[in-house]
């Protein structure tokens, strides 16, 4: 389930279940919707995610560099280790900004605009 919200001027979604080759795709719609908006910040809450695969991190990176595009800064949110250890395993963590909370990630995006 993927839901979509807003805190000021960041669009926030947030993600919960599986990402894996089957189910992939159902990061974009809600991430290319968030970006069309034009944001000043995108925020992909992974907290409630159990499983994520190469298909899922394959889209985080996607997502970044469309966000890059529109001026717009991305982190990513989780604290679990189903997403954070394929993360830091093909390196991605030093190019994805990886928070722990969603209030974290709002607070680094506003400082770093």
């Amino acid at each position: 389930m993927v839901q979509r919200a807003w805190l000021d001027a960041i669009s926030v979604v947030r993600v919960d279940g599986e990402i894996d080759l089957g189910n992939a795709e159902v990061l974009e719609g809600p991430i290319e919707e968030a970006l069309s908006a034009r944001p000043e910040g995108l925020i992909v809450d992974l907290t409630e995610v159990r499983f994520f695969g190469s298909s899922g991190l394959s889209r985080l990176v996607d997502a970044a560099e469309r966000s890059e595009a529109t001026g717009a800064l991305m982190s990513v949110v989780s604290t679990r280790r189903e997403v954070l250890r394929p993360i830091r395993a093909t390196g991605l963590s030093g190019y994805l900004r990886v928070r722990s909370s969603v209030s974290e990630a709002a607070r680094d995006l506003v400082a770093t605009r």
